[in-house]
């Protein structure tokens, strides 16, 4: 395993290569490796809101969703406004 997460029945979620390559297919803005080791320690930072062995997986693809899409919490970029006769 690359990374593990903690769960809430104090098992620990495996992450492998395999995994973490889907996930940097399906998710190419985002550094997966990174936010891996971010989850495990809110994970473990969080003990109450834990994942269950059910749920984990929903948890990481909502997680890198997120970031995919601007970040958690981050400014997202405005989309870009031009006049009348402004050239792009």
């Amino acid at each position: 395993a690359i990374v593990s997460i903690p769960l809430v029945d104090k098992t620990e979620f495996p992450v492998t290569q395999g995994m973490v390559d889907d996930w940097s297919t399906t998710f190419p803005a985002v550094d997966v490796p990174q936010q891996l080791r971010e989850m495990r320690a809110w994970c473990v930072a969080n003990p109450t809101k834990r994942k269950t062995p059910r749920g984990i997986s929903a948890f990481i693809v909502a997680w890198l969703g997120k970031e995919q899409d601007g970040g958690r919490g981050g400014r997202r970029a405005e989309p870009q406004q031009f006049g009348v006769g402004s050239y792009v």
